[in-house]
């Protein structure tokens, strides 16, 4: 079974405070990920329950020019600080593509997670609301 459906797990060595996702692709192709499902510190993410699981984010990636590559484009997907503090598991649930259906294939040719360790800081070092 071919869909355009990708599933990317990424376990890190130490917790991390995730910030961006950042998506690279061939400029305008309509194989680039449209919708994102992003899990945290979700460890048994695979694609029998991935469609039931609630995501922690759900993201529509906008694709933009590449800022140093003109055949490529590039969509980011901005975290909400407080929410990936801490992250040891994050899982990437590509759900379809630009195609609206049309192709089978999804098409990724860079992909980074940008943050940095959190260096010992749990949730409890944020600052307090109210």
């Amino acid at each position: 079974d071919c869909d355009e459906q990708l599933l990317m797990t990424f376990k890190f060595e130490a917790p991390m405070r995730v910030h961006q996702l950042v998506f690279d692709g061939m400029k305008d192709s309509p194989n680039l990920p449209k919708h994102v499902r992003i899990f945290v510190n979700e460890r048994n993410v695979i694609f029998d329950t991935v469609e039931r699981s609630l995501p922690t984010d759900t993201v529509e990636l906008k694709w933009q020019e590449h800022p140093s590559n003109p055949d490529l484009s590039r969509a980011s997907a901005a975290l909400p600080k407080t929410t990936y503090v801490n992250a040891t598991h994050i899982t990437v649930f590509v759900v379809d593509n630009m195609s609206g259906g049309d192709e089978d294939v999804t098409e990724v040719c860079g992909f980074d997670i940008q943050g940095e360790p959190c260096q010992g800081q749990g949730t409890s070092s944020l600052p307090k609301k109210g």
